[in-house]
């Protein structure tokens, strides 16, 4: 008997295409061009200047290359993990090889997606779960997020749960894989496992087969926070790590049941589009887990854990009662599993001609994402076209107070950002004179002390930075006696600016105000009286 030739991918997609119908040709090139588009609005929405978040992460990073401790010398509260990923997109080359880091995690991301749901749920789904997550990564997302960076690890290990389950047993390595993969979700942020908490919901029902799954991934997820914990205990930043990581994220997220309720809306709100198939997807899985006929569908373990998964996820994103939309982005890998779904039941009962429902798919991502988002722009560029000399955009107000920085300072002063506005920073190519950067930590209840703020106003004195820019921040009060008298704080934060009296009393004593020109310009930036002193 002959051998039979050997096939590479490129010769299967040949002979698959010529084997097609003139429909599934259409249907085939409307996808690559629909995916095509998506991803590259995903890919451009990457290259936007980075968020709050975004350059606070950025700062510590930059922090790390110089030898400087994370939460020693620079604080904020995410895991160490997000510094790092963002360390390796400076280290490639600055802002654009952070868009080249951030870029890969997207397409990996969008790649794992589709392999997910393909395995389980075949081609047409998955083509359409991936244009969901395009669009909602594009549409939540904001370039280098937690959220974004999670993406991956998650549905990586979702694919190894998808084999480890297939195999009917242990696979030691693939176990540990996954607990691995935990560990270092934990380690960008703690309420973004819950991929693993499902798994280890779903293993317990079947404690006698996962018993040794559930102990080597615990193992993974333990070697790695072990390693991270040494090394951050070597450069002796673990106190910190923990204060920062723990203390104040327990009292970062302590919402009423007003601000959960307010998350949940926002969610709805921010996922109005998919929502519906979301919840149609689970309850479809439900029904179709539970009505007691089983095909030995390619999906039949997948699906229970999903259905497990969807209202952990829902739960870990709303627990810390913030409206914020890219913590949504945490559901989207549960989100294609639904999705993949609903389309697999749909096609599968010939409820629609396949065709048909291909391009009817199609035609809903067209008009829900390009339409919204690219009508707009159109209709912008028209009428500068058709009204020459209208009024440009505003001037954004962390670069004019970035180039009053570099004028009036020497590239080794250092100049203190009252506010969360660490892009200042970055764009004047200054360092903050204490590891404060940003103040909100200073007044959050049940971390906020004497202590921390002592220590934050001490630096600050000390220091004597070149400029102070007060960014007028809601959350905090103005360092201008007259603005502070009519201060309305936001609420869920500390209400005293007498905490910081030292601190106002040191800039009305040592710094004045530096007048603009600009009438949109609403920072107040303060310059040393008797600078060099």
């Amino acid at each position: 008997m002959a051998a039979r030739p050997v096939l590479t991918s490129l010769d299967k997609l040949r002979l698959g295409y010529s084997g097609m119908t003139v429909p599934q040709k259409l249907a085939w090139a409307g996808w690559a061009a629909v995916l095509a588009v998506l991803a590259f609005d995903a890919l451009h929405g990457l290259s936007s200047p980075p968020s709050r978040d975004t350059s606070a992460f950025m700062y510590v990073a930059q922090g790390i290359l110089r030898g400087e401790a994370p939460y020693l010398d620079r604080w904020d509260h995410k895991g160490p993990v997000t510094y790092l990923i963002h360390a390796l997109g400076l280290l490639v080359s600055g802002s654009w090889g952070a868009w080249l880091v951030n870029s890969v995690i997207l397409l990996v991301s969008a790649w794992l997606a589709f392999r997910l749901t393909r395995l389980h749920f075949g081609v047409q789904a998955a083509l359409f779960s991936v244009a969901i997550f395009l669009v909602y990564s594009e549409k939540l997302g904001g370039g280098g997020l937690t959220e974004e960076h999670a993406l991956p690890f998650q549905l990586l290990a979702l694919l190894l749960f998808a084999r480890v389950e297939r195999r009917e047993r242990a696979d030691v390595w693939t176990c540990l894989a996954i607990g691995a993969l935990g560990g270092v979700t934990f380690l960008l942020r703690g309420n973004l496992v819950g991929v693993w908490l499902a798994m280890g919901v779903y293993w317990l029902f079947r404690w006698r087969d996962s018993r040794a799954r559930i102990a080597w991934s615990v193992v993974g997820g333990l070697s790695v926070l072990t390693a991270v914990s040494a090394v951050l205990a070597a450069v002796g930043a673990w106190a910190e790590y923990w204060d920062a990581t723990v203390v104040y994220n327990l009292a970062y997220s302590d919402p009423s049941l007003y601000d959960i309720l307010d998350a949940g809306d926002s969610l709805a709100r921010h996922m109005s589009w998919v929502a519906l198939p979301l919840a149609v997807g689970w309850c479809a899985g439900v029904w179709h887990q539970f009505r007691g006929e089983k095909r030995g569908e390619a999906f039949e373990r997948i699906l229970p854990f999903a259905l497990i998964l969807g209202p952990i996820e829902v739960a870990l994103t709303l627990m810390s009662g913030f409206p914020w939309s890219h913590y949504y982005l945490a559901l989207l890998p549960v989100g294609v599993v639904y999705v993949g779904f609903l389309v697999w039941l749909v096609a599968s009962n010939k409820l629609v001609a396949p065709a048909f429902l291909t391009f009817l798919l199609m035609l809903a991502v067209v008009n829900f994402h390009f339409v919204p988002t690219h009508y707009p722009r159109i209709k912008d560029a028209v009428y500068g076209i058709m009204r020459p000399g209208t009024a440009g955009p505003v001037p954004n107000a962390d670069e004019r107070a970035a180039e009053l920085v570099k004028q009036a300072t020497d590239a080794d002063d250092t100049i203190l950002v009252w506010g969360a506005q660490t892009r200042i920073y970055l764009l004047a190519g200054r360092d903050s004179p204490t590891r404060f950067f940003y103040q909100y930590p200073l007044l959050k209840p049940g971390y906020a002390d004497e202590v921390n703020r002592g220590e934050f106003i001490s630096d600050v004195i000390s220091a004597r930075p070149a400029m102070i820019i007060d960014t007028r921040n809601g959350r905090l009060p103005p360092l201008d006696e007259p603005d502070r008298a009519n201060w309305q704080p936001k609420a869920r934060y500390e209400h005293d600016p007498a905490a910081f009296q030292a601190l106002f009393d040191f800039v009305e004593s040592e710094y004045e105000p530096v007048e603009s020109d600009e009438d949109w310009f609403r920072y107040r930036v303060y310059a040393l009286k008797t600078p060099g002193r």
